[in-house]
Order: C-alpha cells, then sequence, then structure tokens
C-alpha cells in the first residue's frame, strides 16, 4: 500500500503494466496497419480516415467507460476488472488483425474496429489506476515511469517491427498479444486494488 512518504517504485512499476500493454498494442498497429491499408487504399488521406477510428471509438467510449468504472465495486476493485476484460479482449482481436492482410480489407476494418474497442473499455481506468494507489506528493515521479512503461513497450514493438520480413506479420502480432496478456497477469498477481487508499476511502463513504 502506499504510503505518505517515499514512492513505492515496485508497485508503481506494476501499475505501469496496464500502459505496457498499450504501448506494445498501439505502437505495433500504428506501424504496421497503416501500411497494410495503404496497400488496399493507396491514397494516405483514406487510411488516414480509417487509422483515426481508433480516436473516434475512444472519444465515445472512454468517458463512459471511466463512469462506469467510478461507480463499479468488486472484489478486484473498481478498475481491475475492466483492465482484465479488456485487455484480454484486446489482444485476441490484435493477434487477428493480420488476418486481413492481403486477403480482405472488410476483415482487417472488422478487427481494427473491435480491437479500437476494446482498447477504449480499458484505457480510461489504466489511467485512474496510478493515482488510485499514489498519492498526490509522488505522482510527477510515478507518472514518469508510468510513461517509461509504455515507452519500453514502444520499444519492444518497434523490434518486434523490424522482424516481420522475417518471421511474419501473424508470429510479431501473436507476440503483442501475449506480452499483453502476461503483463496483465503479473498486474493482476501483483497489484490488489482492493487495497489502494482510494479505493478503501470509497468504500468507506
Amino acid at each position: 500500500v502506499q504510503q505518505n512518504g517515499k514512492l513505492n517504485m515496485r508497485l508503481t512499476f506494476l501499475i505501469g503494466l496496464a500502459f505496457f500493454t498499450t504501448g506494445v498494442s498501439w505502437s505495433l498497429y500504428n506501424s504496421q496497419v497503416n501500411q497494410a491499408l495503404e496497400n488496399y487504399l493507396g491514397l494516405l488521406s483514406i487510411v488516414g480516415i480509417f487509422m483515426a477510428m481508433d480516436n473516434i471509438i475512444g472519444v465515445i467510449i472512454q468517458p463512459i467507460m471511466g463512469w462506469v468504472s467510478d461507480i463499479t465495486r468488486t472484489k478486484l476493485g473498481r478498475r481491475m476488472p475492466y483492465i482484465i476484460i479488456g485487455t484480454i479482449s484486446a489482444a485476441i482481436f490484435f493477434a487477428l488483425i493480420p488476418t486481413g492482410f492481403g486477403t480482405n480489407i472488410g476483415i482487417l476494418l472488422f478487427w481494427m474496429f473491435f480491437f479500437s474497442l476494446s482498447m477504449g473499455f480499458y484505457r480510461s481506468q489504466a489511467v485512474a489506476l496510478m493515482p488510485d494507489f499514489i498519492r498526490p506528493h509522488n505522482r510527477s515521479k510515478a507518472n514518469a515511469i508510468i510513461n517509461l512503461m509504455g515507452g519500453v513497450g514502444g520499444i519492444i514493438a518497434y523490434t518486434l517491427g523490424l522482424l516481420s520480413d522475417v518471421v511474419g506479420f501473424f508470429v510479431i502480432f501473436l507476440i503483442g498479444s501475449i506480452l499483453m496478456v502476461v503483463a496483465l497477469v503479473i498486474l493482476v498477481w501483483q497489484v490488489k486494488e482492493k487495497e489502494a487508499y482510494s479505493y478503501q476511502e470509497v468504500l468507506l463513504a
């Protein structure tokens, strides 16, 4: 449990695993899917419209899911249930995205939509998890660590992208999905949201 003193570095890194999942998936998604769409459509302007799908979905679903999370009370907490469901579903749809590469743009757009929907389902909760644990005077340092975890995910995604010509798109997207699930398992195992000071205050309110 985060106390009033020094920042709990271990806890903060573990909480950052939620952001790590987004760093891996979004970085790989943005670097590879736009190329696949360009092969289908040719025009970068149209590609940009489809690549903006996640932003449009996020603007709609994230505020809703954030509100739903705030009023949720479970044994796992109010953020973790949505992080679990969202990460698992996002990992599944992420692994399926390459099935639309070079075969059918309809299939590609279908998996893109559900991946973006799944990511939007838990992003607000992933962002809120750190302030739920970390006291205000430590949040700037904690935020740097959270962003670092997202950056590490991005570096891994970039490395996987370099291997696409060697092992293929299916493999690198599958590895990305596996990393998301592994990070989720560690997060749920090590971070107990019911011990977060903010959640305890909510339960007592």
